[in-house]
């Protein structure tokens, strides 16, 4: 047997809760959700269903609500883990986060290509090494070559000198000749 009508009891709950909501701290909720969570309630809480319950044999109200959390994973290209951090920001970001991230995306691809013109500043650099190398090693041979053409020079002087040698011999030995024949002319005219 109905004593009272059940929408008036469910509107009157409802206005309850209702009235409660309305006035929660949500400072101190805050303060309670950040601690246990470690997490920030802000302005992303909204308010689904609420009842009355039984809790440690005492009368409870129960109040649910939605909270969006935004969670943010950051990695290098390298696919290394960076950091990690939770916010209850909307999914959708305002035009100045975008801003921001549009600004900050293009420093970052302004970095890279000067990353990518130092590395090739690097490569350049070590090829002008090298190259020097190689000159300093052609010089060292010309150094060589010009050695070997004095060498050779030298080596023509003693050949000539050499030649020379070997007819002041033989000029040596038409003297002695001479001087011999000479001995025999006056040899012969003594007698």
């Amino acid at each position: 047997m109905k004593i009272t009508d059940s929408e008036v009891i469910k509107n009157s709950e409802k206005e309850l809760i209702d009235a409660i909501t309305g006035d929660l701290d949500w400072e101190a909720i805050e303060q309670i959700f950040k601690k246990k969570h470690n997490l920030s309630l802000e302005d992303d809480v909204e308010y689904k269903d609420g009842d009355l319950v039984i809790h440690n044999n005492t009368i409870a109200y129960k109040l649910n609500f939605d909270v969006r959390i935004s969670l943010t994973v950051l990695f290098d290209r390298q696919g290394d883990y960076l950091d990690i951090s939770t916010s209850n920001t909307s999914a959708q970001p305002d035009a100045e986060e975008i801003e921001e991230d549009t600004a900050d995306a293009a420093e970052i691809e302004e970095d890279t290509a000067d990353a990518a013109e130092i590395e090739e500043d690097i490569a350049d650099v070590a090829e002008i090494e090298e190259d020097t190398a190689d000159v300093a090693e052609i010089e060292e041979d010309t150094a060589d070559v010009a050695e070997i053409e004095e060498d050779t020079a030298d080596v023509a002087d003693i050949e000539e000198d050499t030649a020379d040698v070997a007819e002041i011999e033989e000029d040596t030995a038409d003297v002695a000749d001479i001087e011999e024949d000479t001995a025999d002319v006056a040899e012969v005219e003594e007698d």
